[in-house]
């Protein structure tokens, strides 16, 4: 085919007229996307910028399940919430991911219905980088923790419909059916919409735990879990452009959250994958001085008496010139279209807040080359 025209098309979503700054509809002049009979367009992602503005630990991964049964078979359990944020460490007493889990599980630990008296622990540790958690279950009702869980749901077809352990654990929480917190934890996840076993208790047996468990036994006993594999600070690697144009692209189902399994390899909406930064440590004193100007310099016996501090970070993409990411339309001419940003799950980038998508600070910009070709 012959290149007959191009066209160019620079996009800004922080002022929007249909959606928002994520997700923006784009009504198109006459002329842009549109071509004859005999000829065929090609839409080329020509660059891509945006701000790296919301936390690594975010609504879609910061929340697990703890579940117990007792030796009477009486299952209860509560929603574990890690705080969000941007965590740059795991062992910062402070500022750490393992602080932050260890808080978070043992107020809900000390809580009813479980009412365990002392802390949960949380060690990260630094050769196999796994998560290791101890749960002591002094001062629960006797022989009501025999058995404790970690669970953390990936259910691409959750209903709320009562009647399983599973609708009873999440309820209607439907974004808790569906987190990555397994890959941040290093564990693995629940997939399943219904749990088989006649009773809840028998559901819990077959409940997958997030992390092996040993237990010391007895009325009162404590479990020792332990990751699979290495824990994460983030769980995403790459941000997704997406567009409803009737393109001939494809993906595996993995790549949208409600999407079942089969059939494995469907339409996409992915118009281009661009990965995130790769983190870069810059640390400063608690004296607010630079690593360069401190007295004495940063050793490996004095890491602990600096911290790391993130300014801007951009996420940008630029074609090299072999169109990379671009899109055969099937169409001869589109009226409108839609560009929207996801995760790798197809769930637009989390917000730190409404006020965020209000005030449109999660605008992203990008360029469009629209190539026609003669037939």
């Amino acid at each position: 085919m012959a290149l007959v025209e191009t066209r160019n098309l620079f996009v800004n979503t922080e002022q929007t007229l249909i959606g928002e700054c994520r997700n923006v509809t784009l009504n198109l002049p006459q002329y842009l996307m549109q071509c004859n009979e005999n000829q065929k367009m090609r839409v080329t992602l020509n660059s891509f910028s945006m701000r790296k503005n919301w936390y690594s630990l975010n609504k879609f991964n910061n929340i697990f399940y703890v579940v117990a049964k007792s030796t009477t078979n009486v299952v209860i359990s509560s929603r574990v919430v890690i705080p969000q944020g941007n965590y740059q460490s795991f062992t910062d007493t402070t500022y750490g991911l393992s602080q932050a889990i260890a808080t978070a599980l043992s107020t809900v630990l000390k809580a009813a219905p479980f009412s365990v008296t002392n802390d949960a622990t949380v060690v990260w540790d630094f050769v196999t980088n796994k998560l290791k958690i101890v749960i002591d279950t002094t001062g629960a009702t006797a022989n009501a923790l025999s058995e404790v869980k970690l669970v953390s749901f990936t259910v691409p077809d959750y209903t709320s419909v009562t009647g399983t352990l599973i609708q009873t654990m999440i309820g209607s929480n439907t974004i808790d059916a569906y987190q990555d917190n397994f890959e941040i934890m290093g564990g693995c996840n629940e997939e399943r919409n219904e749990i088989p076993g006649t009773t809840e208790a028998d559901q819990f047996d077959n409940l997958v735990s997030m992390f092996s468990i040993a237990s010391t036994g007895g009325a009162n006993p404590t479990f020792t879990m332990e990751g699979f594999y290495n824990a994460s600070l983030n769980s995403e690697e790459a941000i997704y452009l997406r567009t409803d144009l009737n393109s001939t692209a494809f993906q595996t189902s993995g790549f949208d959250s409600g999407a079942l399994l089969f059939p494995q390899v469907v339409n996409s909406q992915v118009f281009a994958k661009i990965p995130l930064n790769n983190p870069v440590a810059y640390y400063v004193q608690e004296n607010g001085s630079s690593v360069d100007n401190a007295t004495p310099p940063i050793t490996s016996t004095s890491i602990a008496d600096y911290r790391y501090e993130k300014g801007y970070e951009l996420i940008q993409y630029t074609d090299n010139g072999n169109n990379i990411y671009s899109i055969l339309l099937l169409s001869k001419k589109v009226n409108s279209f839609r560009l929207f940003v996801t995760d790798s799950y197809g769930r637009l980038l989390p917000e730190i807040s409404q006020n965020q998508i209000d005030c449109d600070g999660m605008n992203f910009t990008c360029s469009i080359r629209v190539d026609v070709f003669q037939e």
